[in-house]
């Protein structure tokens, strides 16, 4: 992730959702993790886009459709969000160098 910040905000106002299965209790820890960084990366959550699913005992996912149906909705939540965002310009927050120099004017603490 450095190498994209980096360059800088490369994925400002790209739509997401995310997705966890977990044996255990993880997964919604494991979405909280990731999102905090991809947030800050400029993704864009769409609306409920988190999605987790607790395995232990299942075969397969599929027997799950309470799972099958928040993973639809999450999908089409993207594609909606992904439409809607297409061509929006957001505002992107200045290089970390430039705010190593004093800005005139301004009273220190």
């Amino acid at each position: 992730m450095t190498s994209m910040e980096n360059q800088g905000l490369l994925n400002l106002g790209k739509p997401m959702a995310l997705l966890a299965v977990a044996e255990e209790e993880g997964a919604s820890q494991a979405l909280a993790q990731m999102l905090l960084p991809l947030g800050y990366m400029g993704f864009v959550l769409a609306p409920l886009g988190l999605v987790y699913a607790h395995r232990k005992g299942m075969r397969s996912l599929k027997e799950n459709p309470e799972l099958l149906e928040d993973a639809h909705i999450a999908g089409e939540n993207l594609v909606l969000l992904a439409e809607r965002l297409k061509g929006t310009s957001f505002r992107e927050p200045l290089p970390s160098y430039r705010y190593l120099s004093p800005l005139p004017g301004v009273a220190a603490d």
